[in-house]
């Protein structure tokens, strides 16, 4: 498993910016922000990604408060299907409003243990009860193929512009597969006004 994702950061570091990949549907989108804001950035993420986890967990706070809630930027989180919980977490992001999504995305991010799918599917039933949107064969993959998450999934990892690894930034269309979408980067972009 490390070779494959050493290959993928040596492609990776080869490609220059890069336009922007058909995106998944909104209802996979977990949005903060203004729409109008004039930087719109998309993180291509995994609930498995330990990179991804610690981003969030470490900088998006500081994000949220400097550029999202004063309007400079438009941030999606875009859940890319690498993983079985990523794909679970479509099914269930599928059934929820914009603000529900957020609490779902920032509740499972603490509680994300990589390496831990089964219990990484649990959490998702457990918060889609509260939600009062049970979806108690989560960890079904029977259930899991007759979902539309599972159809756009394959669609989304098929196209030939592709995210090759996560956490991948793109800003304003532009994909940027050699930066971690940090705060560091994020700062950056503002002050460059991508």
């Amino acid at each position: 498993m490390r070779i494959l994702k050493y290959i993928l950061l040596c492609v990776l570091t080869t490609c220059g910016n890069v336009q922007a990949v058909e995106q998944l549907g909104k209802q996979y989108l977990i949005s903060y922000g203004k729409e109008d804001a004039s930087i719109k950035l998309v993180e291509y993420f995994s609930f498995q990604c330990p990179h991804c986890l610690k981003i969030f967990k470490n900088d998006f706070a500081r994000i949220k408060k400097e550029y999202i809630d004063t309007g400079k930027i438009l941030f999606e989180f875009h859940p890319t299907p690498l993983d079985l919980p990523t794909l679970q977490a479509m099914v269930c992001l599928a059934q929820l409003d914009a603000h529900q999504k957020q609490l779902f995305l920032e509740v499972m991010f603490e509680e994300a243990i990589p390496n831990e799918p089964e219990l990484m599917a649990q959490c998702m039933i457990a918060a889609m009860g509260i939600f009062k949107k049970p979806l108690p064969l989560l960890d079904d993959h029977e259930f899991l193929k007759r979902q539309s998450a599972f159809n756009d999934a394959f669609v989304f990892l098929q196209q030939e512009e592709k995210v090759l690894a996560v956490p991948t930034a793109e800003i304003n269309g532009k994909l940027f597969p050699k930066d971690v979408p940090d705060f560091k980067f994020v700062q950056n972009a503002a002050k460059k006004g991508l």
